[in-house]
């Protein structure tokens, strides 16, 4: 059986810059580190071939990135992992407007009182 889950948020009134979103995020727990210390994110000029790229990068560095591809206006995605566990979602938006949340990575859901891990 799949399950989706995917948010689709409007978050324009706060900021035109998609980085401002995701600094958000990180500051409500969510980053874009995982266990490794790697980011996962669509690169730069990846022309929506969704070419994941996962590396160790600089707040900096993915700050470029994420900047630069919103000028180009090209689709940014990221991780992002709760609280510094397996537990993540993955943020795609080309601006503020349409920012889609995917309930993705090692999700968890309550079936009959137990806890099932889904990956």
């Amino acid at each position: 059986m799949s399950r989706e889950a995917i948010l689709e948020i409007n978050c324009s009134r706060y900021s035109e810059r998609i980085i401002d979103v995701i600094n958000l995020f990180n500051e409500s727990g969510w980053k874009y580190y995982d266990l490794e210390n790697n980011i996962e994110y669509l690169p730069l000029g990846d022309e929506d071939e969704f070419d994941w790229q996962k590396k160790i990068l600089s707040d900096s560095e993915l700050q470029e990135i994420i900047n630069n591809k919103q000028d180009k206006f090209e689709l940014v995605g990221l991780n992002l992992y709760y609280e510094n566990s397996d537990v993540g979602i993955t943020l795609m938006a080309k601006n503020t407007k349409e920012i889609i949340i995917d309930l993705n990575i090692n999700r968890k859901t309550v079936e009959n009182n137990r806890l099932i891990k889904h990956y």
